[in-house]
């Protein structure tokens, strides 16, 4: 019997271990006594079928605990964001107790240590997922609507601002933009293997020349020019310079300078 009890202790500690941690990821903020709630948790866990409450007790008694735990682990100043984080925190909870019946379920009843794998594997596949989502957000909070005027064409796109972005043009030490193949295209119309060559007609291009990209260990002469005007939101450049780049750019078509931030 006390094998079974240091069993269920360390698999209850464990889970609520994981779901603190899988809450403050989800909401990106810190918890604090993490160690200490979770021995709570798991101790609850233990005794509370000893009381043999009702449906109606362990229900109030869960919702009474996760009160508890939230408020030991987590810090907020506004009801908001006890409710935010005590919300998230129950979604956790359902989504590990999920995991788990469907594999008692799929397969039967498991040991405690298949049961604790499938908890932790489920952890970092969650902590993947959740980076991903997160890196997605600083991404696009930094995706701007851009508008490129050129010769009376017009064309719009997704642009990327780079704070890190301080290239500037050696001959007319303007700002440079950077731009894609398929924005590059939409603008003059000119074939892939005109670019790679260098065999583009520089006369279709406004100061047309060619500029380093990338730092002294690693450096290519990119295309440089000018259009008549770009609009980032309510900033607008005159003569701007861009200069074509054949890296792929994912979610947006231009990588802008850190003049537009």
């Amino acid at each position: 019997m006390e094998i079974i009890v240091e069993y269920t202790l360390l698999q209850n500690f464990i889970i609520d271990f994981l779901i603190f941690k899988t809450t403050a990821k989800v909401l990106r903020v810190k918890c604090h006594f993490i160690i200490l709630a979770s021995i709570l948790g798991a101790i609850v866990a233990l005794i509370s079928p000893l009381f043999h409450l009702s449906k109606i007790g362990e229900f109030l008694l869960k919702m009474f605990l996760a009160v508890l735990l939230v408020s030991i682990t987590f810090s907020y100043k506004k009801f908001s964001s006890f409710l935010k984080i005590y919300l998230t925190f129950f979604f956790c909870t359902f989504l590990y107790g999920g995991v788990c019946a469907f594999f008692v379920q799929t397969f039967g009843q498991l040991s405690t240590v298949i049961i604790l794998s499938i908890i932790i594997v489920t952890y970092f596949v969650l902590g993947y997922l959740i980076k991903f989502v997160n890196k997605r957000k600083e991404i696009e909070k930094f995706c701007l609507e851009v508008k490129l005027l050129n010769e009376g064409k017009t064309c719009e796109c997704k642009g990327f601002l780079d704070t890190g972005n301080l290239l500037s043009d050696p001959i007319t030490n303007k700002p440079v933009n950077l731009i894609s193949y398929k924005l590059f295209r939409e603008l003059f119309n000119v074939d892939i293997t005109d670019i790679l060559t260098k065999k583009i007609d520089m006369k279709n291009l406004k100061f047309a020349h060619y500029i380093n990209l990338g730092t002294v260990a690693d450096s290519s002469k990119v295309l440089a020019f000018e259009i008549d005007k770009i609009v980032v939101g309510e900033k607008e450049q005159e003569k701007p310079v861009l200069a074509l780049c054949l890296k792929n750019f994912k979610s947006y078509e231009m990588i802008l300078h850190n003049s537009f931030a």
